[in-house]
């Protein structure tokens, strides 16, 4: 398959079934030929490299990407990305965000973006949900497909952004972008519409209101029970979502060193049930919970915070690039929060007022 899309996803055809032990065999020499194209600029075939990987394991940085943007180009790999063991990904980079998704949990396993005033406009939400047809075609040689938009009905799950609409609202092909399936997962009604929205808002806040420069890293705590949903049960249902927010130094930031934070949401209904166990509650909250308010400025996220090391151990993942980076502890975490508050409570009234408020009555 070449389709124009297709970056590189030249599969090996097999027999019939879905074949992933040939995916995972192509996956090693595509990771292992990208390796070698950037750091020698090398055009190596996928025999010679066969013979180089047996050497040398196959492990390199790479994969078989799809999408619009090479990795090595893409704007939003600031920092790094994430690395992994498991080998049953396709790596989704457009130029709105990086997502490594699994093809055995039919999930993303990590997304990374970048947050900036430059991609924050008027456009309003898309709403539009649509399978990811790069993905798709990826898949389709192999018997595999990617997720429809309708996969998650009778679920009472969300299908649950990991790069927010809100961040991508600049052009209506960001914040369409985002509606691609491969850049949602089920999460709980509790979850997406409350605690993990209102950190979204709160790092948009630091970026509109405080002029910091953010990179992003979302991802999962996988279920080693196996929940899932879905037409066929196969779409994974994670225990956790967790998401990295590293803040970058800038002469408009102030910052003096790169420092991030760390929150694990756990993926429960508004009881704290498991929402695939209980689903009488899930479908509850899903009809009853309210997202929360743009004017609410609570940061319910801030009891979920956690370390970088704790979510490395259970995801999977890791993030040696933020190795020389400040990992900011509860208490600094806690002043950042009160920061904001002092600016915005207005203690008379005790609500939280709205930045345009605050200017006008500013001399």
């Amino acid at each position: 398959m070449n389709g124009p899309n297709c970056l590189t996803c030249a599969f090996v055809k097999g027999d019939n079934g879905r074949k992933e032990t040939s995916v995972r065999n192509v996956i090693k020499l595509k990771r292992l030929r990208e390796f070698v194209n950037l750091r020698f600029r090398h055009k190596l075939s996928l025999a010679t490299l066969a013979i180089v990987s047996s050497f040398l394991g196959a492990t390199a940085y790479g994969g078989v990407v799809v999408g619009d943007t090479p990795i090595g180009d893409n704007p939003q790999v600031v920092l790094g990305l994430p690395s992994s063991k498991n080998e049953s990904s396709i790596t989704v980079s457009r130029k709105q965000y990086v997502i490594s998704w699994n093809y055995e949990r039919r999930v993303p396993e990590w997304v990374a973006w970048s947050l900036n005033k430059r991609l924050l406009g008027e456009v309003t939400r898309s709403n539009v949900f649509r399978l990811d047809r790069d993905l798709d075609e990826a898949l389709v040689d192999q018997n595999m497909d990617s997720v429809g938009p309708g996969d998650y009905r009778g679920s009472c799950l969300d299908r649950g952004h990991q790069v927010p609409s809100g961040d991508r609202t600049a052009t209506e092909s960001d914040n369409e972008s985002t509606f691609q399936m491969s850049n949602v997962l089920p999460q709980s009604a509790h979850l997406n519409r409350r605690t993990w929205v209102s950190l979204e808002r709160f790092l948009r806040r630091q970026v509109l209101e405080n002029s910091q420069t953010l990179q992003i890293y979302a991802g999962i705590i996988p279920d080693t029970k196996s929940s899932a949903i879905g037409p066929n049960t196969d779409i994974h249902v994670p225990v956790a979502n967790f998401k990295v927010a590293v803040f970058l130094p800038t002469p408009k930031s102030k910052l003096k060193k790169t420092q991030f934070f760390v929150v694990n949401f756990p993926n429960l209904t508004s009881k704290g049930t498991h929402p695939v166990k209980d689903h009488k509650q899930a479908c509850w909250d899903s009809e009853h919970t309210v997202r929360l308010d743009e004017a609410n400025r609570q940061s319910y996220w801030r009891e979920h915070l956690a370390k970088l090391n704790s979510v490395e151990k259970h995801s999977g993942l890791k993030f040696e690039f933020l190795d020389d980076a400040h990992e900011m502890t509860a208490d600094e975490v806690d002043q950042l929060i009160a920061d904001e508050n002092k600016k915005y409570f207005d203690l008379e009234t005790q609500t939280y007022l709205q930045p345009s408020a605050i200017h006008q009555s500013a001399p």
